[in-house]
């Protein structure tokens, strides 16, 4: 066979590939993760009462807090009458794990915005989603494959980023809010309690706000054993740490997730070295 042959059977390959796994760690654009059970052979498939497809909002797909639209529709495309029953999120072929279910806000017939979908960890996560209307009920996962650490590439990476920014001090992703957080020396293998303070860009201090944080080591995959605890402490913008706990030296990462009373909200991500 010459060169243009085996590009062409190189190509159908691929393809075939792609269609059977349907993972994404950074879905590109709307309809680009469909659910994996529609994934079937065609006979089966005509079985199906829905049809469901993922698309990021603003972001790429990371650690914490992200935002995803759902698309229900029937069989043959069709707009259907649906809602959203439950949400369960795990890894591929292994336990789920406790997490705050998303908000699921209505936008339109069969969309959705499942808003604050919390990835954990980095890695790879299977989010199981299922949906019933016209007394029917059926459910359907989508796999995000190597789920990275916000403003990195998808993949474990292999070593500590030579970028690494190791402030204490950072403006939020949409620019909203100014988070710090002092503590004492951060070393593995025993509870920390962090002090954090986060105001406005103008110096204003936010008081009364929700804030929660996910942690993982991003070399090896591991996320926080236990979930730290935020509490308002001293004055206006200030907010205490509870509960933090480093397992293991080395590189860290955490997400902090932020919303004011009005509902507005953003992220702010820190690394550190754990001695």
């Amino acid at each position: 066979a010459g060169p243009a042959t085996l590009v062409a059977a190189l190509f159908f390959l691929a393809l075939a590939g792609c269609a059977g796994s349907r993972q994404a760690g950074e879905p590109p654009g709307p309809g680009s993760l469909v659910g994996g059970a529609t994934a079937q052979a065609a006979e089966q498939q005509a079985e199906r009462f829905f049809r469901l497809e993922l698309s990021r909002v603003d972001k790429p797909v990371s650690m914490g807090h992200n935002d995803l639209e759902l698309s229900v529709r029937g069989p043959g495309g069709e707009e259907v009458d649906a809602a959203v029953v439950d949400t369960v999120l795990g890894r591929p072929g292994g336990d789920t794990v406790e997490a705050e279910p998303p908000r699921v806000v209505p936008r339109g017939p069969g969309r959705f915005l499942l808003q604050d979908v919390v990835f954990p960890a980095t890695g790879d996560w299977r989010l199981r989603v299922t949906v019933a209307g016209d007394g029917k009920t059926e459910s359907d996962f989508f796999d995000f494959s190597e789920v990275p650490v916000a403003g990195r590439q998808p993949g474990v990476p292999s070593d500590i980023p030579k970028d690494l920014d190791l402030s204490t001090l950072k403006l939020s992703r949409r620019e909203r809010f100014m988070v710090s957080y002092t503590s004492d020396p951060v070393a593995a293998g025993r509870s920390q309690a962090w002090t954090m303070g986060i105001t406005r860009p103008d110096g204003a201090p936010l008081a009364g706000a929700e804030v929660s944080l996910v942690g993982a080591a991003p070399l090896g995959g591991q996320g926080l054993p236990h979930k730290p605890l935020v509490v308002p402490s001293g004055g206006p913008g200030q907010y205490r740490v509870l509960g933090l706990f480093f397992d293991a030296p080395g590189w860290w990462a955490v997400a902090v997730h932020i919303e004011e009373p009005a509902g507005e909200r953003d992220d702010v991500g820190f690394d550190l070295l754990v001695q």
